[in-house]
């Protein structure tokens, strides 16, 4: 088997594997505008995380405040604290595709 037949099999090779480009925190709200290099923005929402675990310590406005870009665009750090989020998981759990229709459909009734 070739080293190019072992690529095609490999699921991973069409992946789209996002970057963040810009992070915009508001610790009134615990929540943080994430830009990613596709101009995609996101509003990702920590205000039922912090009840739980080291997750507490982001209570204080000043360390939520502190969140950075991580290596490459490819989190969002805290890292004093040794905190981390994913770029791809923070994107599939807060990002609404934009509805492309919101007019009903029509009903055909093709019974003859």
């Amino acid at each position: 088997m070739s080293f190019d037949s072992i690529f095609q099999l490999n699921p991973w090779n069409n992946a789209m594997f996002y970057t963040i480009k810009a992070i915009e925190p508001n610790a009134n709200n615990y929540s943080i505008a994430i830009t990613y290099s596709d101009n995609s923005v996101i509003t990702a929402d920590f205000k039922e995380l912090l009840e739980k675990g080291i997750m507490t310590i982001l209570k204080n406005p000043d360390v939520f405040n502190q969140v950075q870009i991580g290596k490459k665009g490819r989190s969002i750090i805290w890292q004093e604290y040794d905190i981390d989020f994913c770029a791809d998981s923070l994107r599939l759990k807060f990002y609404s595709a934009p509805e492309k229709d919101s007019t009903p459909a029509t009903l055909y009734n093709f019974s003859i």
